[in-house]
Protein backbone atom coordinates (compact mmCIF):
# COMPACT_ATOMS: atom_id res chain seq x y z
CA UNK A 1 0.00 0.00 0.00
CA UNK A 2 2.94 2.33 0.76
CA UNK A 3 4.26 2.02 -2.80
CA UNK A 4 0.81 2.75 -4.22
CA UNK A 5 0.39 5.85 -2.08
CA UNK A 6 3.83 7.10 -3.11
CA UNK A 7 3.24 6.54 -6.85
CA UNK A 8 3.08 9.77 -8.81
CA UNK A 9 1.39 8.07 -11.78
CA UNK A 10 -1.44 6.79 -9.59
CA UNK A 11 -2.40 10.28 -8.44
CA UNK A 12 -1.52 12.24 -11.59
CA UNK A 13 -4.42 14.24 -13.04
CA UNK A 14 -6.91 12.42 -10.79
CA UNK A 15 -9.64 14.88 -9.71
CA UNK A 16 -11.00 12.50 -7.07
CA UNK A 17 -7.83 11.79 -5.11
CA UNK A 18 -5.24 14.21 -3.79
CA UNK A 19 -1.58 13.28 -3.69
CA UNK A 20 -1.18 14.16 -0.02
CA UNK A 21 -3.96 11.79 1.15
CA UNK A 22 -2.92 9.18 3.70
CA UNK A 23 -3.52 5.51 2.76
CA UNK A 24 -6.49 5.20 5.14
CA UNK A 25 -8.11 8.28 3.65
CA UNK A 26 -7.36 7.00 0.19
CA UNK A 27 -9.16 3.72 0.82
CA UNK A 28 -12.12 5.59 2.25
CA UNK A 29 -12.23 7.84 -0.85
CA UNK A 30 -12.09 4.89 -3.21
CA UNK A 31 -14.90 3.14 -1.34
CA UNK A 32 -16.99 6.32 -1.46
CA UNK A 33 -16.51 6.61 -5.24
CA UNK A 34 -17.36 2.92 -5.72
CA UNK A 35 -20.48 3.23 -3.56
CA UNK A 36 -21.65 6.29 -5.48
CA UNK A 37 -21.02 4.55 -8.78
CA UNK A 38 -22.97 1.47 -7.66
CA UNK A 39 -25.85 3.64 -6.46
CA UNK A 40 -26.05 5.39 -9.83
CA UNK A 41 -25.83 2.03 -11.62
CA UNK A 42 -28.68 0.65 -9.48
CA UNK A 43 -30.80 3.72 -10.22
CA UNK A 44 -30.19 3.21 -13.92
CA UNK A 45 -31.20 -0.46 -13.83
CA UNK A 46 -34.32 0.40 -11.83
CA UNK A 47 -35.24 3.19 -14.27
CA UNK A 48 -34.78 0.78 -17.18
CA UNK A 49 -37.13 -1.81 -15.67
CA UNK A 50 -39.73 0.82 -14.80
CA UNK A 51 -39.65 2.64 -18.15
CA UNK A 52 -43.00 2.73 -19.93
CA UNK A 53 -41.62 1.77 -23.35
CA UNK A 54 -42.86 -1.50 -24.83
CA UNK A 55 -42.01 -2.53 -28.36
CA UNK A 56 -44.97 -2.30 -30.69
CA UNK A 57 -45.09 -5.49 -32.74
CA UNK A 58 -46.46 -5.09 -36.23
CA UNK A 59 -46.91 -8.58 -37.58
CA UNK A 60 -45.62 -9.05 -41.12
CA UNK A 61 -46.66 -11.80 -43.56
CA UNK A 62 -44.72 -15.04 -43.21
CA UNK A 63 -43.80 -16.26 -46.68
CA UNK A 64 -42.32 -19.55 -45.56
CA UNK A 65 -41.48 -21.45 -42.39
CA UNK A 66 -39.31 -24.46 -41.66
CA UNK A 67 -38.87 -25.54 -38.07
CA UNK A 68 -38.68 -22.35 -36.03
CA UNK A 69 -37.12 -20.35 -38.89
CA UNK A 70 -39.39 -17.92 -40.71
CA UNK A 71 -39.13 -15.87 -43.88
CA UNK A 72 -40.79 -12.50 -43.32
CA UNK A 73 -42.07 -10.13 -46.01
CA UNK A 74 -41.60 -6.45 -45.19
CA UNK A 75 -43.51 -5.43 -48.31
CA UNK A 76 -42.86 -2.73 -50.88
CA UNK A 77 -44.27 0.56 -52.08
CA UNK A 78 -43.45 -0.10 -55.72
CA UNK A 79 -44.47 -2.82 -58.14
CA UNK A 80 -41.60 -5.08 -59.17
CA UNK A 81 -39.25 -3.39 -56.71
CA UNK A 82 -35.83 -5.04 -56.39
CA UNK A 83 -35.81 -7.58 -53.58
CA UNK A 84 -33.26 -7.48 -50.79
CA UNK A 85 -32.90 -10.91 -49.18
CA UNK A 86 -31.74 -10.04 -45.66
CA UNK A 87 -29.75 -12.49 -43.53
CA UNK A 88 -29.30 -11.30 -39.93
CA UNK A 89 -26.98 -12.75 -37.32
CA UNK A 90 -27.85 -16.18 -36.01
CA UNK A 91 -27.29 -15.21 -32.35
CA UNK A 92 -29.62 -12.20 -32.13
CA UNK A 93 -33.22 -11.49 -33.07
CA UNK A 94 -33.61 -9.86 -36.48
CA UNK A 95 -35.60 -6.88 -35.20
CA UNK A 96 -32.43 -4.90 -34.47
CA UNK A 97 -32.95 -4.04 -38.16
CA UNK A 98 -36.39 -2.65 -37.27
CA UNK A 99 -35.77 -1.40 -33.76
CA UNK A 100 -37.76 1.87 -33.71
CA UNK A 101 -39.87 3.38 -36.53
CA UNK A 102 -37.87 6.61 -36.95
CA UNK A 103 -34.59 4.81 -37.60
CA UNK A 104 -35.68 1.41 -38.89
CA UNK A 105 -33.21 -0.04 -41.36
CA UNK A 106 -35.80 -2.35 -42.92
CA UNK A 107 -38.32 0.49 -43.23
CA UNK A 108 -35.64 2.60 -44.90
CA UNK A 109 -35.23 -0.14 -47.54
CA UNK A 110 -38.96 0.02 -48.28
CA UNK A 111 -38.91 3.84 -48.41
CA UNK A 112 -35.97 3.72 -50.83
CA UNK A 113 -37.95 1.58 -53.26
CA UNK A 114 -36.76 -1.88 -52.32
CA UNK A 115 -38.60 -4.98 -51.14
CA UNK A 116 -36.91 -6.43 -48.05
CA UNK A 117 -37.52 -10.07 -47.22
CA UNK A 118 -35.81 -11.06 -43.98
CA UNK A 119 -35.00 -14.30 -42.21
CA UNK A 120 -36.21 -14.61 -38.62
CA UNK A 121 -34.04 -17.34 -37.09
CA UNK A 122 -35.83 -17.58 -33.74
CA UNK A 123 -34.74 -19.91 -30.93
CA UNK A 124 -33.45 -23.28 -32.22
CA UNK A 125 -36.25 -25.86 -32.18
CA UNK A 126 -36.05 -29.64 -32.23
CA UNK A 127 -34.54 -29.67 -35.73
CA UNK A 128 -32.25 -26.66 -35.40
CA UNK A 129 -30.69 -27.90 -32.15
CA UNK A 130 -28.78 -30.46 -34.21
CA UNK A 131 -27.86 -28.09 -37.05
CA UNK A 132 -24.43 -27.21 -38.34
CA UNK A 133 -23.82 -24.25 -40.66
CA UNK A 134 -24.13 -26.68 -43.56
CA UNK A 135 -27.57 -27.68 -42.29
CA UNK A 136 -28.67 -24.06 -41.97
CA UNK A 137 -27.46 -23.42 -45.52
CA UNK A 138 -29.02 -26.53 -47.08
CA UNK A 139 -32.26 -26.62 -45.10
CA UNK A 140 -33.00 -22.95 -44.52
CA UNK A 141 -31.04 -20.43 -46.60
CA UNK A 142 -31.08 -22.16 -49.99
CA UNK A 143 -34.74 -23.31 -49.89
CA UNK A 144 -35.90 -19.88 -48.67
CA UNK A 145 -33.89 -18.07 -51.33
CA UNK A 146 -35.03 -20.47 -54.08
CA UNK A 147 -38.63 -19.93 -53.07
CA UNK A 148 -38.26 -16.15 -53.37
CA UNK A 149 -36.55 -16.50 -56.73
CA UNK A 150 -39.15 -18.94 -58.08
CA UNK A 151 -41.98 -16.58 -57.15
CA UNK A 152 -40.16 -13.54 -58.56
CA UNK A 153 -38.22 -14.86 -61.58
CA UNK A 154 -37.93 -11.48 -63.32
CA UNK A 155 -37.14 -9.40 -60.25
CA UNK A 156 -33.53 -8.57 -59.28
CA UNK A 157 -32.61 -10.08 -55.93
CA UNK A 158 -29.83 -8.59 -53.83
CA UNK A 159 -28.49 -10.45 -50.78
CA UNK A 160 -27.54 -8.52 -47.64
CA UNK A 161 -25.91 -10.13 -44.62
CA UNK A 162 -25.47 -8.33 -41.31
CA UNK A 163 -22.75 -9.36 -38.84
CA UNK A 164 -22.66 -13.18 -38.71
CA UNK A 165 -25.34 -13.11 -41.41
CA UNK A 166 -22.72 -11.75 -43.80
CA UNK A 167 -20.62 -14.86 -43.35
CA UNK A 168 -23.70 -17.03 -43.80
CA UNK A 169 -24.48 -15.22 -47.05
CA UNK A 170 -21.22 -16.39 -48.62
CA UNK A 171 -22.12 -20.11 -48.98
CA UNK A 172 -25.48 -19.04 -50.42
CA UNK A 173 -23.72 -16.70 -52.85
CA UNK A 174 -21.36 -19.47 -53.99
CA UNK A 175 -24.28 -21.80 -54.62
CA UNK A 176 -26.64 -19.27 -56.22
CA UNK A 177 -24.50 -16.45 -57.60
CA UNK A 178 -26.16 -16.71 -61.01
CA UNK A 179 -29.45 -15.73 -59.35
CA UNK A 180 -28.07 -12.91 -57.18
CA UNK A 181 -27.82 -9.35 -58.48
CA UNK A 182 -25.47 -7.86 -55.87
CA UNK A 183 -24.12 -8.80 -52.45
CA UNK A 184 -23.80 -6.56 -49.36
CA UNK A 185 -21.69 -7.54 -46.35
CA UNK A 186 -22.61 -5.21 -43.48
CA UNK A 187 -20.29 -5.23 -40.45
CA UNK A 188 -19.41 -8.86 -41.17
CA UNK A 189 -16.21 -10.44 -39.81
CA UNK A 190 -13.72 -12.19 -42.06
CA UNK A 191 -10.24 -12.19 -40.54
CA UNK A 192 -10.79 -13.23 -36.93
CA UNK A 193 -7.17 -12.61 -35.97
CA UNK A 194 -7.36 -8.92 -36.84
CA UNK A 195 -8.20 -6.31 -34.22
CA UNK A 196 -7.21 -8.56 -31.32
CA UNK A 197 -5.45 -5.66 -29.64
CA UNK A 198 -8.90 -4.11 -29.20
CA UNK A 199 -10.38 -7.01 -27.25
CA UNK A 200 -9.41 -9.02 -24.14
CA UNK A 201 -10.64 -12.22 -25.81
CA UNK A 202 -8.08 -13.91 -28.04
CA UNK A 203 -7.91 -17.27 -29.88
CA UNK A 204 -5.84 -18.62 -26.97
CA UNK A 205 -8.91 -18.42 -24.77
CA UNK A 206 -10.79 -20.80 -27.05
CA UNK A 207 -8.90 -23.79 -25.67
CA UNK A 208 -10.76 -23.22 -22.39
CA UNK A 209 -14.06 -23.77 -24.20
CA UNK A 210 -13.00 -26.82 -26.19
CA UNK A 211 -13.95 -29.59 -23.75
CA UNK A 212 -17.26 -28.06 -22.55
CA UNK A 213 -18.25 -27.36 -26.16
CA UNK A 214 -17.36 -30.88 -27.21
CA UNK A 215 -19.68 -32.21 -24.51
CA UNK A 216 -22.53 -30.00 -25.74
CA UNK A 217 -21.94 -31.14 -29.34
CA UNK A 218 -22.03 -34.81 -28.35
CA UNK A 219 -25.40 -34.29 -26.69
CA UNK A 220 -26.86 -31.75 -29.16
CA UNK A 221 -27.33 -29.21 -26.39
CA UNK A 222 -27.48 -25.58 -27.60
CA UNK A 223 -25.10 -23.01 -26.12
CA UNK A 224 -27.23 -20.85 -23.79
CA UNK A 225 -27.64 -17.21 -24.65
CA UNK A 226 -26.11 -16.19 -21.30
CA UNK A 227 -22.78 -17.73 -22.29
CA UNK A 228 -22.88 -15.95 -25.64
CA UNK A 229 -23.73 -12.66 -23.92
CA UNK A 230 -20.78 -13.06 -21.56
CA UNK A 231 -18.48 -13.16 -24.59
CA UNK A 232 -19.86 -9.84 -25.82
CA UNK A 233 -19.64 -8.30 -22.35
CA UNK A 234 -15.98 -9.33 -22.16
CA UNK A 235 -15.24 -6.99 -25.08
CA UNK A 236 -15.81 -4.08 -22.69
CA UNK A 237 -16.29 -5.27 -19.08
CA UNK A 238 -17.28 -1.81 -17.82
CA UNK A 239 -19.76 -1.03 -20.58
CA UNK A 240 -22.79 -2.37 -18.70
CA UNK A 241 -21.98 -0.32 -15.60
CA UNK A 242 -21.16 2.85 -17.50
CA UNK A 243 -24.22 2.81 -19.73
CA UNK A 244 -26.65 2.35 -16.84
CA UNK A 245 -24.91 5.07 -14.85
CA UNK A 246 -25.39 7.40 -17.82
CA UNK A 247 -29.00 6.25 -18.22
CA UNK A 248 -29.74 7.11 -14.59
CA UNK A 249 -28.89 10.74 -15.36
CA UNK A 250 -31.11 11.04 -18.43
CA UNK A 251 -34.53 12.66 -18.67
CA UNK A 252 -36.92 9.72 -18.77
CA UNK A 253 -39.26 11.71 -21.03
CA UNK A 254 -36.56 12.14 -23.66
CA UNK A 255 -36.99 9.92 -26.72
CA UNK A 256 -33.35 8.91 -26.31
CA UNK A 257 -34.33 6.91 -23.23
CA UNK A 258 -36.91 5.06 -25.32
CA UNK A 259 -34.21 4.14 -27.80
CA UNK A 260 -31.97 2.98 -24.93
CA UNK A 261 -34.71 0.73 -23.52
CA UNK A 262 -35.55 -0.65 -26.98
CA UNK A 263 -31.91 -1.56 -27.53
CA UNK A 264 -31.48 -3.11 -24.09
CA UNK A 265 -34.64 -5.17 -24.58
CA UNK A 266 -33.19 -6.49 -27.84
CA UNK A 267 -29.82 -7.28 -26.25
CA UNK A 268 -31.60 -9.26 -23.53
CA UNK A 269 -33.71 -11.11 -26.10
CA UNK A 270 -30.89 -13.17 -27.57
CA UNK A 271 -30.96 -16.59 -29.20
CA UNK A 272 -29.22 -19.80 -28.14
CA UNK A 273 -26.81 -21.28 -30.63
CA UNK A 274 -26.74 -24.91 -31.71
CA UNK A 275 -23.60 -26.51 -30.31
CA UNK A 276 -22.37 -27.62 -33.75
CA UNK A 277 -22.60 -24.06 -35.06
CA UNK A 278 -20.91 -22.78 -31.89
CA UNK A 279 -18.06 -25.23 -32.49
CA UNK A 280 -17.60 -23.98 -36.05
CA UNK A 281 -17.66 -20.37 -34.84
CA UNK A 282 -15.38 -20.62 -31.80
CA UNK A 283 -13.04 -23.43 -32.81
CA UNK A 284 -13.11 -22.87 -36.57
CA UNK A 285 -13.55 -19.17 -37.25
CA UNK A 286 -12.07 -17.68 -34.09
CA UNK A 287 -9.35 -20.11 -33.04
CA UNK A 288 -8.16 -21.41 -36.42
CA UNK A 289 -9.19 -18.37 -38.51
CA UNK A 290 -10.64 -20.88 -40.95
CA UNK A 291 -12.22 -18.15 -43.08
CA UNK A 292 -9.00 -16.40 -44.08
CA UNK A 293 -7.04 -19.66 -44.18
CA UNK A 294 -9.57 -21.14 -46.62
CA UNK A 295 -10.39 -24.02 -44.31
CA UNK A 296 -14.03 -23.15 -43.74
CA UNK A 297 -16.21 -25.67 -45.53
CA UNK A 298 -19.98 -25.64 -45.96
CA UNK A 299 -21.71 -28.55 -47.68
CA UNK A 300 -18.31 -30.00 -48.50
CA UNK A 301 -17.22 -26.89 -50.38
CA UNK A 302 -14.52 -24.46 -49.23
CA UNK A 303 -15.80 -20.92 -48.94
CA UNK A 304 -13.68 -18.86 -51.32
CA UNK A 305 -14.88 -15.28 -51.96
CA UNK A 306 -12.44 -14.94 -54.86
CA UNK A 307 -14.64 -17.31 -56.88
CA UNK A 308 -17.60 -14.93 -56.68
CA UNK A 309 -18.34 -13.04 -59.86
CA UNK A 310 -20.60 -10.68 -57.94
CA UNK A 311 -20.41 -6.97 -57.27
CA UNK A 312 -19.99 -6.88 -53.51
CA UNK A 313 -20.26 -3.93 -51.13
CA UNK A 314 -18.27 -4.35 -47.92
CA UNK A 315 -19.54 -1.95 -45.25
CA UNK A 316 -16.82 -1.91 -42.60
CA UNK A 317 -17.59 0.57 -39.77
CA UNK A 318 -14.50 2.29 -38.40
CA UNK A 319 -15.85 2.50 -34.84
CA UNK A 320 -17.03 -1.10 -34.64
CA UNK A 321 -15.97 -2.68 -31.34
CA UNK A 322 -17.73 -5.99 -31.98
CA UNK A 323 -16.32 -6.63 -35.46
CA UNK A 324 -13.19 -4.48 -35.83
CA UNK A 325 -12.74 -2.60 -39.09
CA UNK A 326 -9.54 -4.55 -39.78
CA UNK A 327 -11.52 -7.81 -39.56
CA UNK A 328 -14.50 -6.88 -41.74
CA UNK A 329 -12.47 -5.03 -44.37
CA UNK A 330 -9.97 -7.93 -44.74
CA UNK A 331 -12.24 -9.74 -47.20
CA UNK A 332 -11.62 -7.01 -49.78
CA UNK A 333 -8.37 -8.63 -50.88
CA UNK A 334 -10.30 -11.82 -51.74
CA UNK A 335 -13.09 -10.18 -53.73
CA UNK A 336 -12.90 -9.75 -57.49
CA UNK A 337 -15.53 -7.03 -57.59
CA UNK A 338 -15.44 -5.52 -54.14
CA UNK A 339 -16.27 -1.95 -53.07
CA UNK A 340 -15.36 -0.76 -49.58
CA UNK A 341 -17.43 1.68 -47.53
CA UNK A 342 -15.90 2.67 -44.18
CA UNK A 343 -18.25 4.97 -42.26
CA UNK A 344 -17.25 6.43 -38.90
CA UNK A 345 -19.95 4.58 -37.02
CA UNK A 346 -20.34 1.57 -34.74
CA UNK A 347 -21.63 -1.96 -35.22
CA UNK A 348 -25.16 -1.41 -33.94
CA UNK A 349 -25.28 2.24 -34.91
CA UNK A 350 -24.84 1.17 -38.55
CA UNK A 351 -28.37 -0.25 -38.51
CA UNK A 352 -30.13 1.83 -35.83
CA UNK A 353 -28.88 5.42 -35.76
CA UNK A 354 -29.90 8.65 -37.48
CA UNK A 355 -26.32 9.10 -38.68
CA UNK A 356 -26.52 5.77 -40.47
CA UNK A 357 -29.14 7.18 -42.82
CA UNK A 358 -26.58 9.45 -44.48
CA UNK A 359 -23.36 7.61 -43.76
CA UNK A 360 -24.42 4.00 -44.45
CA UNK A 361 -27.87 3.57 -45.94
CA UNK A 362 -27.89 6.27 -48.62
CA UNK A 363 -24.42 5.31 -49.98
CA UNK A 364 -25.61 1.69 -50.04
CA UNK A 365 -28.77 2.63 -51.97
CA UNK A 366 -26.66 4.60 -54.47
CA UNK A 367 -24.37 1.62 -54.95
CA UNK A 368 -27.25 -0.82 -55.39
CA UNK A 369 -28.92 1.34 -58.03
CA UNK A 370 -25.72 2.10 -59.97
Amino acid sequence: MTDLAASNTFFKNNPLIKKELLPETLLHSLKKVADEQFEEFSKGVKAYHEHAYRREINEKPILMQAGTTKLIDYGTKEKNAPIIFVIPSLVNKFYILDLVPKTSFLKSLVDAGYHPIVIDWEEPGTEEKTFSLSDYTAQRLIPFFDSVHTQNPETPIHVLGYCMGGLMSLPLAQKRQDKIEKLVLLASPWDFHQGLEETPITPKHMSIMRDPLKLLVQNNIPVPVDILQSCFHALDPFLVINKFVQFSKMDMQDEKTEKFVALEDWINDGISLSSKVAWECFMGWFEENSTVNKKWEVLGETITPETLDLETLVISPLNDRIVPHSSSSAIMKDLRKGTLLSPEIGHIGAVTSKRAMDEVWKPMFDWLSA
